[in-house]
Order: structure tokens, then C-alpha cells, then sequence
């Protein structure tokens, strides 16, 4: 179980996330986010394969990961991976909708669950694609009086 220990410890990311510059717009600094979370994730993904193949677990090299999808969005409800997206997202509290530890959240969510995650169907959305999905939403037609309020 060590080696699970080691492989899902989240502190190597959030150092990585914590030296992202702030002064990065802010499109840079979440492509960022996305990019050491997925190597964290496949870090994780890599070390419970592991040590299900040491275990005689797994019948064949082709058999899927049972690293799930929940299991990839629990790495992103860390805490410290939260404070650390959030303390990204800070420098522009005065430009967001929302305070900077919920968008925080809403992102790892976003950019943690299906659209990142791995799918035998599909490739990931790329995390430019994404961090503007999730920046400028996906109506591209101008905000009217109809649209929700924030």
C-alpha cells in the first residue's frame, strides 16, 4: 500500500501548481492546471496498475485500468489540489462571476470528469478547447436579457 500512498500523493502537483505564474493570463494558467493534473492522474493510474499487476490482478497488459473515472474525479476534490487551482484563480477575483474556491472546484470538476478522463470511445478535449469552454461557455451568440441571471 506504500507505493498507492506514493502515487496518489497530491504534493508534487500542487508544487507544480503553486509554481505556475500568476502573471500568466489567466487561459495560460488553467491550461497549466490541466496539463499537471493529467500527468498526476496518469502518475496515480500508473502506480495502482502497478501494483494491481504485482498482485496478479489483472488478466492481460490490454485489460483497462480499474483506476475509474470517480477515482479520477477524487483526486481533483483534494484539498490542497483545490486551494492550489484557487490560488490560480485569485489574481482576477474582480473579473470572475463567481468567488475564485468555487470556480476552483467547477474547473477540477469540469476538467477532472468526462471530458478529460479517459474513454475507450474517445479522446480527451484538449485543454485550449476546454479552458475556453469553460471561460466563455458554449453559446457563442452575444448574452441578451434572456440569458440567466448570474
Amino acid at each position: 500500500m506504500a507505493g498507492l500512498r506514493v502515487a496518489l500523493d497530491p504534493g508534487e502537483a500542487v508544487r507544480q501548481l503553486d509554481a505556475v505564474s500568476v502573471e500568466q493570463p489567466l487561459a495560460a494558467r488553467l491550461v497549466a492546471v490541466i496539463t499537471i493534473m493529467d500527468a498526476y492522474y496518469e502518475r496515480a493510474r500508473r502506480g495502482f496498475d502497478d501494483i494491481q499487476r504485482s498482485a496478479g490482478r489483472r488478466a492481460a497488459p490490454d485489460t483497462p485500468s480499474s483506476f475509474t473515472r470517480d477515482d479520477f474525479r477524487a483526486i481533483g476534490s483534494l484539498p490542497e489540489t483545490s486551494q492550489a487551482v484557487t490560488r490560480l484563480l485569485t489574481p482576477d477575483q474582480a473579473n470572475l462571476r463567481l468567488p475564485p474556491d468555487v470556480l476552483a472546484e467547477a474547473f477540477l470538476g469540469i476538467s477532472l470528469g468526462a471530458a478529460r478522463a479517459p474513454h475507450p470511445d474517445r479522446t480527451p478535449l484538449p485543454a485550449g478547447q476546454l479552458v475556453d469552454l469553460f471561460l466563455h461557455g458554449a453559446d457563442t451568440r452575444p448574452e441578451t436579457a434572456e440569458s440567466p441571471s448570474r
